[in-house]
């Protein structure tokens, strides 16, 4: 094993502190947003996305309740959307 300035290590510790809880406040997000929207239809599920949603990507909410995202375009809208299917 190498010996590591104790700077260094307690740097890396840190970043890896730091990282572990920006995942654990991501996924307190997502286990909230999955609660109210588990027990539904597929239509129902469709229409609960939340395209502008900044702190969960629409292709994360489609896994998370069982969709498979879907890009296409919607005309009306002038903008590249995502719909969720089976």
């Amino acid at each position: 094993m190498k010996n590591y300035p104790p700077y260094l290590v307690i740097k890396e510790r840190e970043e890896l502190e730091a990282e572990l809880y920006r995942q654990i406040g991501q996924l307190k997000v997502e286990l909230e947003w999955l609660k109210k929207n588990l027990f539904s239809s597929v239509e129902e599920k469709r229409k609960m996305i939340e395209p502008l949603n900044p702190e969960i990507p629409v292709y994360r909410q489609c896994e998370l309740i069982g969709l498979l995202p879907l890009p296409i375009t919607m005309r009306q809208e002038k903008r590249v959307s995502i719909i969720c299917s089976l």
